[in-house]
Protein backbone atom coordinates (compact mmCIF):
# COMPACT_ATOMS: atom_id res chain seq x y z
CA UNK A 1 0.00 0.00 0.00
CA UNK A 2 2.84 2.26 -0.19
CA UNK A 3 2.04 2.88 -3.87
CA UNK A 4 -0.48 4.82 -2.69
CA UNK A 5 1.69 7.79 -1.49
CA UNK A 6 2.55 8.29 -5.36
CA UNK A 7 -1.09 9.67 -6.03
CA UNK A 8 -2.90 12.47 -5.48
CA UNK A 9 -6.26 13.05 -3.12
CA UNK A 10 -9.37 13.86 -4.10
CA UNK A 11 -12.71 14.12 -1.65
CA UNK A 12 -15.42 12.00 -2.77
CA UNK A 13 -18.72 11.20 -2.09
CA UNK A 14 -19.24 7.86 -3.37
CA UNK A 15 -22.66 6.89 -3.20
CA UNK A 16 -23.60 2.69 -3.57
CA UNK A 17 -26.48 1.26 -5.12
CA UNK A 18 -27.44 0.20 -2.16
CA UNK A 19 -27.81 4.27 -0.76
CA UNK A 20 -24.74 3.78 1.60
CA UNK A 21 -22.41 6.40 1.46
CA UNK A 22 -18.47 6.79 1.94
CA UNK A 23 -17.36 9.95 2.22
CA UNK A 24 -13.33 10.00 2.15
CA UNK A 25 -10.39 10.53 -0.53
CA UNK A 26 -10.24 9.20 -3.69
CA UNK A 27 -6.30 8.35 -5.15
CA UNK A 28 -6.22 9.36 -8.51
CA UNK A 29 -2.99 9.54 -10.48
CA UNK A 30 -1.28 12.58 -10.91
CA UNK A 31 -1.06 12.82 -14.78
CA UNK A 32 -3.28 11.48 -17.43
CA UNK A 33 -2.78 10.25 -21.01
CA UNK A 34 -5.82 12.03 -22.16
CA UNK A 35 -5.33 15.69 -21.00
CA UNK A 36 -3.17 18.05 -19.17
CA UNK A 37 -2.97 17.40 -15.74
CA UNK A 38 -4.49 14.95 -12.87
CA UNK A 39 -6.42 11.58 -13.65
CA UNK A 40 -10.14 12.84 -12.53
CA UNK A 41 -12.15 10.54 -11.15
CA UNK A 42 -13.90 8.78 -14.11
CA UNK A 43 -10.96 8.00 -15.43
CA UNK A 44 -10.09 6.07 -12.53
CA UNK A 45 -13.76 4.41 -12.22
CA UNK A 46 -12.93 3.21 -16.27
CA UNK A 47 -9.83 1.36 -15.38
CA UNK A 48 -9.88 -1.88 -15.65
CA UNK A 49 -9.27 -2.73 -11.98
CA UNK A 50 -12.21 -3.48 -10.45
CA UNK A 51 -11.48 -1.95 -6.70
CA UNK A 52 -10.16 1.29 -5.48
CA UNK A 53 -8.98 2.35 -1.91
CA UNK A 54 -10.77 4.91 -0.54
CA UNK A 55 -9.45 7.05 2.71
CA UNK A 56 -11.81 8.20 5.40
CA UNK A 57 -12.19 10.42 7.45
CA UNK A 58 -12.03 8.18 10.53
CA UNK A 59 -8.26 6.98 9.16
CA UNK A 60 -9.52 4.14 7.59
CA UNK A 61 -9.69 2.22 4.45
CA UNK A 62 -12.08 0.88 2.43
CA UNK A 63 -11.67 -1.09 -0.67
CA UNK A 64 -14.39 -0.21 -3.21
CA UNK A 65 -16.17 -2.69 -5.95
CA UNK A 66 -16.51 0.05 -9.02
CA UNK A 67 -19.79 -2.22 -10.10
CA UNK A 68 -21.07 -1.75 -7.21
CA UNK A 69 -20.88 2.22 -7.38
CA UNK A 70 -23.88 4.38 -8.64
CA UNK A 71 -22.44 7.50 -8.56
CA UNK A 72 -19.16 9.40 -7.31
CA UNK A 73 -19.24 13.00 -6.54
CA UNK A 74 -16.41 15.34 -6.36
CA UNK A 75 -15.51 19.53 -6.43
CA UNK A 76 -15.29 20.09 -9.95
CA UNK A 77 -13.37 22.81 -9.32
CA UNK A 78 -10.34 20.46 -8.83
CA UNK A 79 -9.92 20.55 -12.50
CA UNK A 80 -9.18 22.84 -15.28
CA UNK A 81 -12.40 22.67 -18.36
CA UNK A 82 -10.11 22.32 -21.60
CA UNK A 83 -11.97 24.96 -23.79
CA UNK A 84 -10.26 23.45 -26.73
CA UNK A 85 -12.05 20.21 -26.60
CA UNK A 86 -15.50 21.37 -24.99
CA UNK A 87 -15.40 23.71 -28.12
CA UNK A 88 -15.90 20.47 -30.72
CA UNK A 89 -17.68 18.44 -28.10
CA UNK A 90 -21.59 18.02 -28.04
CA UNK A 91 -23.36 18.97 -24.72
CA UNK A 92 -26.33 17.44 -23.55
CA UNK A 93 -28.58 18.58 -20.95
CA UNK A 94 -29.64 15.28 -18.93
CA UNK A 95 -32.10 14.65 -15.89
CA UNK A 96 -31.09 10.83 -14.05
CA UNK A 97 -32.82 8.50 -12.56
CA UNK A 98 -30.89 5.54 -11.46
CA UNK A 99 -32.03 1.88 -10.57
CA UNK A 100 -31.47 2.53 -7.06
CA UNK A 101 -33.45 5.49 -6.48
CA UNK A 102 -30.25 8.08 -6.80
CA UNK A 103 -30.90 11.03 -9.11
CA UNK A 104 -28.16 12.92 -10.87
CA UNK A 105 -29.20 16.29 -13.21
CA UNK A 106 -26.66 18.62 -15.12
CA UNK A 107 -24.83 18.58 -18.02
CA UNK A 108 -22.54 16.22 -20.06
CA UNK A 109 -19.78 16.66 -23.04
CA UNK A 110 -19.28 14.52 -25.73
CA UNK A 111 -16.28 14.15 -28.38
CA UNK A 112 -18.47 12.19 -30.45
CA UNK A 113 -17.93 10.71 -33.44
CA UNK A 114 -19.76 12.71 -36.23
CA UNK A 115 -22.12 9.38 -37.44
CA UNK A 116 -23.09 9.20 -33.49
CA UNK A 117 -24.36 12.44 -32.16
CA UNK A 118 -27.02 11.31 -30.59
CA UNK A 119 -27.87 10.88 -26.99
CA UNK A 120 -28.86 7.51 -27.18
CA UNK A 121 -24.91 6.82 -28.63
CA UNK A 122 -23.51 8.71 -25.53
CA UNK A 123 -25.58 6.59 -23.17
CA UNK A 124 -24.40 3.44 -25.48
CA UNK A 125 -20.76 4.22 -25.22
CA UNK A 126 -18.25 1.56 -23.99
CA UNK A 127 -17.18 3.62 -20.73
CA UNK A 128 -18.42 2.00 -17.65
CA UNK A 129 -18.87 5.55 -16.16
CA UNK A 130 -19.78 9.15 -17.52
CA UNK A 131 -19.30 12.81 -16.12
CA UNK A 132 -22.46 14.84 -15.43
CA UNK A 133 -21.69 19.01 -14.34
CA UNK A 134 -23.87 20.13 -11.58
CA UNK A 135 -23.49 23.80 -10.22
CA UNK A 136 -20.08 23.34 -8.91
CA UNK A 137 -20.12 19.35 -8.90
CA UNK A 138 -18.39 16.61 -10.90
CA UNK A 139 -20.96 13.90 -11.19
CA UNK A 140 -19.31 10.05 -11.93
CA UNK A 141 -22.24 7.87 -12.95
CA UNK A 142 -22.59 4.34 -13.95
CA UNK A 143 -24.19 4.01 -16.95
CA UNK A 144 -24.98 0.19 -16.00
CA UNK A 145 -27.31 1.45 -13.16
CA UNK A 146 -28.97 4.27 -15.12
CA UNK A 147 -32.79 3.45 -14.92
CA UNK A 148 -33.68 5.59 -17.53
CA UNK A 149 -32.93 9.54 -18.50
CA UNK A 150 -35.13 12.43 -19.46
CA UNK A 151 -33.16 15.04 -22.10
CA UNK A 152 -33.18 18.49 -21.33
CA UNK A 153 -32.49 19.43 -24.93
Amino acid sequence: MEHWRQTYRVPAKITLTTGVIFEGDLHLQTASAAHFGGERPVEMLNREERFFPVSLESGGIELVGKKQIAVVTCDSSLWEIDSQRRAISKRFLLDIHMAGGQHVSGSSWWELPPTHPRLQDFLNAAADFFEVYEGGLNHSVNRALVAHVNPFD
